[in-house]
């Protein structure tokens, strides 16, 4: 397979940070006894809208929040160390399911804004290292939390794959130097330098051709369209589209869900949901079968949900049409795909 092109192709008006990607934050906190509806009320975030969206400004008040309320400036780190692969989304499970490592990094590069969109990373070899650059703005420069919390977590998902042949050569924080960095220097275990006009990550240039444990080429194809398919969206979104995706899954679980239904919810006129949806090149049946797959491909991976309640999970009202679309999503039917991923 190709190595996909890296760095995404456009840049959304806003800076935002998925829902789904902070539920390691989520978990931290509430594992440290805070209450998480307390936490987010002043936020409006709300944790099971994971195609929901928080802007960067607001995560970084959430996370100074916890992290005063916790006294823990290192809040970042710590969440990261929770972080799963589900969390990315689609482009986690392409770049796992690919052959070697160069595919994998094209993936989590191209991909990255749907998890959080700070900056397109910028990937190219230094002699024997590969750097990783993610070329930010002021205010992200500074946001200590939120860079650490990206970092935990690559760094979490990628040794979750790769063990201990991971290592990495250096590693340089666009923030000032902290009064006690040495949570930063045990997780990384490489030289840090802090003040630096970029945050950069270096690994051996080996690393492209470490051969993954599981390849498997349906599935990676089927994870790519799925997170290209939503990089256009996200590209040419203005905040509407993202408005009707989080809306229309919160209510898919409660059955079908009409344009009529969900132009009330927004609080404007169907012929209007219409107009806009027109203006994003999109149909109301198109926008209702993107959010489906989006969400299908996060619960078929729960296994504490049979295929009858992710159906059921999805707005489908016949197991058989759930069938039937999966398959034309995924190329193969719920089943078989759930019994692949073991």
């Amino acid at each position: 397979m190709a190595s996909p092109q890296t760095g995404s192709s456009a840049a959304p008006v806003s800076r935002t940070v998925a829902v789904n990607y902070l539920r390691a934050f989520f978990e931290y906190v509430q594992r440290q006894g805070l209450s998480l509806p307390e936490l987010l009320a002043d936020f409006g975030i709300d944790p099971a809208e994971r195609e929901g969206r928080v802007s960067v400004a607001d995560c970084h008040r959430l996370f100074r929040r916890a992290a005063e309320l916790l006294g823990d400036e290192d809040i970042g780190l710590h969440a990261g160390e929770l972080m799963r692969l589900g969390y990315y989304g689609a482009a986690a499970y392409a770049a796992l399911s690919c052959q070697w490592g160069r595919e994998a990094v094209g993936y989590l590069s191209r991909y990255q804004s749907l998890a959080m969109d700070v900056g397109a990373p910028r990937i190219e070899p230094d002699g024997e290292t590969l750097v990783i650059h993610w070329h930010t703005n002021a205010q992200w420069r500074q946001n200590r939390y939120l860079a650490d919390y990206n970092l935990s977590g690559l760094l979490a998902c990628s040794r979750m794959v790769m063990g201990d042949d991971l290592r990495l050569v250096r590693v340089d924080m666009a923030y000032a130097a902290p009064a006690d960095a040495s949570a930063l220097q045990r997780l990384c275990a490489c030289p840090i330098r802090f003040d630096q006009p970029v945050y950069r990550l270096a690994v051996p240039l080996s690393m492209l051709d470490y051969a993954l444990p599981e390849p498997n080429p349906e599935v990676c194809q089927a994870m790519a369209r799925l997170a290209e398919q939503q990089l256009q969206l996200f590209s040419r979104d203005d905040g509407f589209l993202s408005q009707l995706r989080q809306q229309l899954a919160a209510r898919l679980g409660r059955g079908a869900v009409s344009q009529e239904e969900l132009a009330a919810a927004l609080g404007i006129h169907a012929r209007t949901l219409q107009r806009r949806l027109g203006e994003l090149g999109l149909t109301y049946s198109q926008l209702v079968d993107e959010v489906r797959q989006t969400l299908a491909a996060a619960y078929i991976r729960d296994p504490g949900l049979s295929l009858g309640e992710v159906a059921f999970l999805l707005g489908f009202s016949e197991q058989s049409n759930f069938q039937k679309s999966f398959k034309r999503w995924f190329g193969e039917t719920p089943g078989r795909y759930r019994r692949n991923l073991v």
